[in-house]
């Protein structure tokens, strides 16, 4: 196959797939985000462009502007992108993700949004008490989470974003803080769930190494394999059902009342899975692409 790979920088994941892809026998073209040009015209009008002949596009942009649009465009002059448009829209944005499972009573962390200080101060007392959890509708990493621990805390954080943040920091999403004390006493921080057509492909525990609350590989958490149980299957085949999305991250925690969802990832990163699980994904995507597409 001719298989195109949008990218803005070749991190591990996007140097696995491609080595993969040309080992086996494909024709792989890197586009770099930054340098792209969509000619709606010869798009639209079958002239020779860019993406001409391309069989399939891997969409592995780290900015969600740009994979966003770009998806949207070749997707509408009829090229197949993983993961479609709507799928990255929905996962690139948390409020919308936590929409799609309150809408399919999926289990989830109590949930809300407010555009003000005071009225967050009045949603987190309402909803959660504090501690409480404060997200950036948009973002990766664990950048930006912040976990308030009272009123002061809440007041100061909220005041800042208010003040300095760009238009997405001033949605303030707030969501329950899952403790200790509510999870399974040998449960780990949170699990990173690999899923891919329609089935678990591998899990890890992340468990942090620090007083940081987040448990983000990137942060430094560590990852140790887990065994996909038949409840961690069934709320992830749900999860992504509600979402879309071919191959997907899935962020699940283990509480003493079953696993509830956290976000979900529509460009996973896989790294840290490799390392925990010894398991090829790189190699598992490419066998589902030539599976499904070949």
């Amino acid at each position: 196959m001719k298989i195109g790979v949008i990218l803005n920088r070749v991190n591990f994941e996007e140097k696995e797939i491609i080595i993969k892809l040309k080992e086996r026998g494909h024709k792989v073209i890197q586009f770099n985000n930054q340098r792209l040009k969509l000619n709606f015209n010869a798009l639209f009008n079958n002239e020779v462009n860019d993406f001409s002949d391309v069989d399939i596009v891997l969409q592995r942009s780290l900015s969600l502007v740009r994979g966003l649009y770009s998806s949207a465009v070749l997707e509408s002059a009829g090229i197949k992108v993983i993961n479609d448009y709507n799928s990255l829209h929905i996962c690139g944005d948390k409020i919308l993700t936590s929409l799609k499972l309150f809408e399919n009573n999926i289990p989830t962390p109590k949930s809300g949004i407010a555009f003000k200080k005071n009225s967050s101060l009045e949603l987190i007392e309402e909803l959660t008490g504090y501690p409480s959890i404060i997200k950036p509708p948009i973002g990766s990493w664990g950048r930006l989470i912040a976990k308030l621990d009272n009123k002061n805390m809440a007041t100061a954080i909220l005041e800042d974003r208010e003040t300095m943040g760009h238009i997405f920091q001033k949605v303030f999403y707030i969501q329950d803080y899952i403790g200790p004390d509510q999870r399974p006493e040998d449960a780990p921080t949170d699990i990173r769930v690999i899923f891919l057509g329609g089935k678990c492909v591998a899990a890890m525990g992340r468990i942090t190494q620090s007083d940081d609350f987040r448990s983000n590989i990137a942060l430094g958490a560590k990852g140790i394999p887990l065994k996909i149980d038949n409840e961690m299957e069934s709320i992830c085949k749900k999860i992504a059902d509600s979402v879309g999305g071919e191959f997907l991250g899935i962020d699940l925690m283990q509480t003493k009342k079953g696993y509830t969802c956290l976000e979900v990832n529509g460009c996973p990163q896989f790294k840290g899975m490799s390392k925990a699980s010894n398991l090829d994904i790189a190699q598992q995507f490419i066998e589902y692409l030539e599976e499904t597409y070949a």
